[in-house]
């Protein structure tokens, strides 16, 4: 009988060491899923500025020259930019 009870505290010992090992790894686990979890928000942030400056990009990539006057019903010598005489920016009549 003292023979079982030795074995039932030895098996008991064993269990919470495994329980406290367990525990550690779980509190270890929580801490690297938070750290994770901080990167990803950080990356988040990060690739909408990146997004940001990419729409802003684009958007000035597009943009005409203020120089181009064609689709504004300027005649073609507006266009140029080494006319001298300013009377040759005159604008074309709209036909109705």
């Amino acid at each position: 009988m003292v023979k079982e009870i030795n074995m039932l505290k030895m098996e008991l010992e064993a269990t919470n060491k495994r329980t406290e090992s367990i525990r550690r790894q779980l509190q270890e686990k929580e801490k690297h899923c938070e750290t994770l979890e901080s990167e990803v928000v950080t990356l988040k942030e990060e690739y909408e500025k990146i997004n940001k400056f990419e729409s802003l990009k684009k958007i000035i990539n597009e943009q005409r020259s203020p120089k181009i006057k064609t689709g504004i019903q300027y005649n073609n010598m507006a266009s140029h930019t080494q006319c001298d005489d300013k009377n040759q920016y005159s604008l074309i009549q709209r036909k109705t």
